[in-house]
């Protein structure tokens, strides 16, 4: 049984790209969290749900923004979320989720290209805590090295820090 992602999670991942004001809106993060809770890990069908979570989070944020899907900050900044973002939003997402899954032969053979093809965050996030033992220690280390250079330089919090 896998441990359910909270909304003040999914506020705390989204807030360095969306801003404080929009990701901690409670419908917001409830809305993208339950999502998230309800989906049953099946690896034949990543893709999809990864899909299926970039769109729930752009209707999230049109709804609330508009065609624009823009706003000004409590602190003036004017916070754009271009839909070429949406991929990223959605990857920062999964990477609370998906290490909280039992790992399988399956699931690895797929987040492994996802990963290193792709670059996705979350599945290099779910490799480098559930599969160390298929990286072998030197790509374990390299990984480790290459996650927390770009969680720094993205600002991501410490919960998605390898």
């Amino acid at each position: 049984m896998k441990a359910t992602v909270s909304a003040q999670e999914v506020q705390l991942v989204l807030e360095s790209k969306i801003g404080k004001e929009l990701s901690s809106s409670e419908d917001f993060s409830n809305t993208i969290a339950d999502f998230l809770n309800t989906w049953t890990f099946q690896p034949d069908e990543l893709s999809d749900y990864a899909k299926k979570l970039e769109d729930t989070i752009f209707q999230e944020i049109y709804t609330r923004l508009g065609r624009g899907m823009r706003y000004r900050s409590r602190n003036g900044q004017v916070i754009h979320i271009y839909s070429d973002d949406l991929p990223e939003l959605a990857d920062r997402c999964l990477a609370l989720l998906l290490p909280r899954f039992s790992p399988s032969a399956e699931a690895y053979a797929v987040l492994q290209p996802l990963a290193f093809d792709s670059g996705s965050y979350a599945a290099m996030l779910t490799l480098y805590r559930r599969y160390p033992e298929q990286l072998g220690e030197m790509n374990l280390s390299f990984i480790a090295r290459m996650m927390t250079q770009r969680a720094q330089a993205e600002c991501l919090p410490q919960i998605l820090y390898p």
